[in-house]
């Protein structure tokens, strides 16, 4: 269209030249020429009406010309600036996948199509992100068929998992059956119940699936719990509430939910910091709950906690005991009769152990009931210890702290073990922290895993470092247990891997 446009404008021109040469041949100046007669004048305009109509032909062709033709310059700034923008690249990119600047998406898929390359998968424009459920402790405790510590139920048979014949630490046990369907992209089996166990040192794991919920099986020798968090290591009174150290680890009932549409940075639960740290944190202290012995609310609540306060009452007698000459100088020469003191505190001493004898008796009889704590408890009261009641000197935080963890413990086996007013006072906090140490199965795996190496597709369970159970990984971290979702298909539980986040939540 372009050549006929040139042609006939040039055509056009020639004709209004060739009509033009010829009036100026039929006479020699303006009045010959118009003097010129009508055989002379007609075919000339003939030819300079012809040539009018070729140009305008010309110009009208190579208009439509321009209409109709690619502006290559301009689509190529738009197809740049689409595969530019287009989030389907980098994703080819990153599954090794050669872009080169300029190229479309659909122009390279149609390149690894015909390439016949049956390894590579062509990404949709948005894919949503893997499938994910909260793991909520249930406070109160309910009856549940999927829970976090205490002991498996383990069909018999079944061998407790072990590395390097050190017994691994049991973690949870989740009811199939409970899970939304999309988590880990349907791989996993749907009943029964999978069993996670983790070795010492949080670098590995054991997963069991088992059809039957069996029986609750016992801890076997050399068991250590990983997560005892280190108020239980350095509180001889918990040692002493609690015996073995696998017991303090109590069994809390979870429920799973669905998570369709997780909830922003700042509403969750598990937010962070800038420094990577927990945005929400509950913490009891004795003071926010107003924790004082004198107070007959707070009066021990079963004979093992009556136990434990007489040891620590004795803890005191042995400290006052060992006071420094020096400060027994000092006390002597402000007008103390020491004399008198030391048979105080021998007094007390056998009071203390008297009761303690006639605890000790009573848990040996079973007769443990609220009414018979609070007996024993009772000649405690008005004790007075050096310048304050010995209660007063009883209620401080390192007592708090075994107190509330000892209920805490006893509440989760049985919340009818804790009378309402101890309940009233501790349960919000203790549902504020099942509201945010909050535990997540499938969808996508935490930044600060991957920083520690995880590559594996499946997030099988990660939970935080909890108060509420007494779990402590690593330095205040997140327990994380995966396998990829191949080796979940293969029914490879072996293959499971575990770390923590090293001081991240």
């Amino acid at each position: 269209m372009r050549v006929l446009a040139i042609s006939s404008y040039v055509l056009g021109v020639l004709a209004v030249i060739a009509a033009f040469l010829g009036l100026m041949a039929s006479g020699n100046g303006r009045r010959e020429l118009l003097s010129a007669g009508a055989e002379t004048l007609l075919p000339a305009l003939v030819l300079f009406l012809g040539g009018l109509l070729f140009i305008a032909l010309g110009r009208s062709l190579a208009a439509r010309g321009t209409a109709h033709a690619p502006n290559l310059s301009a689509n190529s700034t738009v197809s740049m600036s689409n595969s530019a923008n287009d989030p389907r690249l980098d994703m080819m990119k990153s599954m090794g996948i050669p872009v080169k600047k300029g190229d479309t998406f659909e122009k390279i898929a149609r390149e690894v199509v015909q390439s016949g390359n049956q390894n590579l998968t062509i990404p949709t424009k948005s894919q949503p992100a893997p499938k994910r459920a909260r793991v909520e402790v249930i406070v109160p405790p309910v009856p549940s068929s999927s829970w976090l510590g205490g002991r498996p139920s383990l069909p018999s048979g079944t061998l407790w998992p072990t590395r390097d014949q050190k017994p691994a630490t049991f973690i949870a046990q989740i009811a199939l059956h409970d899970l939304p369907s999309g988590i880990w992209a349907d791989h996993a089996p749907k009943d029964g119940w999978l069993v996670i166990f983790v070795d010492r040192g949080c670098n590995g794991a054991h997963l069991l699936h088992t059809t039957e919920l069996g029986s609750e099986r016992d801890f076997p020798s050399g068991y250590e719990n990983i997560g005892v968090a280190h108020i239980y290591k350095n509180i001889p009174a918990l040692q002493r509430l609690f015996g073995d150290p696998c017991e303090i680890t109590a069994r809390w009932p979870v429920r799973i939910l669905p998570e369709e549409a997780p909830p922003s940075d700042a509403e969750r639960p598990d937010a962070l910091d800038d420094q990577g740290k927990p945005l929400y944190q509950v913490w009891i202290t004795k003071d926010e709950v107003g924790f004082d012995l004198r107070d007959p609310d707070w009066a021990p609540f079963d004979v093992p906690l009556v136990q434990a306060l007489l040891e620590k009452s004795l803890d005191l007698l042995t400290q006052a005991e060992n006071v420094p000459q020096w400060r027994l100088d000092k006390r002597a020469s402000e007008g103390e009769d020491l004399e008198k003191h030391a048979a105080k505190i021998a007094e007390l001493g056998i009071l203390f152990k008297d009761l303690l004898a006639k605890a000790e008796a009573v848990e040996q009889t079973a007769a443990n009931s609220h009414e018979m704590a609070q007996a024993l408890f009772q000649p405690l009261r008005g004790l007075q210890w050096s310048k304050n009641e010995l209660l007063f000197s009883l209620s401080s935080s390192d007592t708090f702290e075994f107190y509330e963890s000892y209920a805490r413990h006893q509440y989760a086996r049985d919340p009818a073990l804790v009378p309402l007013r101890i309940r009233g006072k501790l349960e919000p906090y203790w549902k504020r922290q099942a509201e945010v140490e909050v535990g997540f199965i499938g969808g996508d795996i935490r930044d600060a895993f991957r920083h520690a190496g995880i590559d594996e597709t499946a997030v099988v369970l990660d939970i935080p470092s909890s108060s509420l159970i007494g779990w402590e990984f690593g330095d205040a971290s997140r327990l994380g247990v995966f396998l990829s979702e191949q080796d979940f298909s293969d029914r490879a539980f072996h293959k499971s891997v575990a770390k923590t986040t090293h001081g991240y939540m």
